[in-house]
């Protein structure tokens, strides 16, 4: 600690990062093939698709959480009340919940401007109930508006329960 006070660095916080650091290096060597998988003139394994790196996505871009208004349009609604529009290079097209990494307006050819949400992670309503169960897109509709009696973290996350 004393190491860390002398560098002017907080401890916890390089603790913290230190363990995030182990997490994101585990997560990699289980997704990653190992080198006997691609030997010998076998094709290479892909690896595993594995939900913890898209959790954790999500979990950092909860407020960005993005709900498809139909199956057939890149129209989507945003938390807060806002609304945008997936990029057509996007690789979560067929996803009905996603989190935008990414969120920028451009110039539209109306008076109001274009968002556009890039860098996409599909995401599953039960991710979301077992982490923010306050936070649960509404069942059977991408409304935006909280109701009234809803919790004010539901509220600032824009989805009723």
């Amino acid at each position: 600690m004393e190491a860390c006070q002398r560098y002017g660095i907080h401890a916890q916080t390089a603790r913290q990062v230190d363990q995030t650091y182990d997490q994101v290096l585990q997560l990699a060597s289980r997704l990653s093939p190992t080198p006997t998988d691609s030997c010998h003139g076998a094709p290479p394994v892909a690896p595993p698709a594995d939900d913890a790196l898209l959790r954790s996505v999500m979990t950092g871009f909860i407020d960005q959480l993005c709900v498809r208004r139909d199956r057939g349009t890149l129209e989507c609604d945003l938390t807060e009340g806002r609304h945008g529009t997936l990029m057509r290079e996007s690789v979560v097209q067929d996803s009905p919940l996603f989190v935008a990494a990414s969120i920028r307006e451009v110039s539209g050819s109306g008076a109001q401007p274009l968002t556009l949400l890039g860098l996409a992670s599909a995401v599953r309503r039960e991710w979301i109930e077992e982490t923010f169960p306050s936070r649960s897109p509404a069942p059977s509709s991408t409304s935006t508006t909280a109701p009234t009696n809803a919790s004010p973290h539901s509220a600032s996350c824009g989805f009723g329960t």
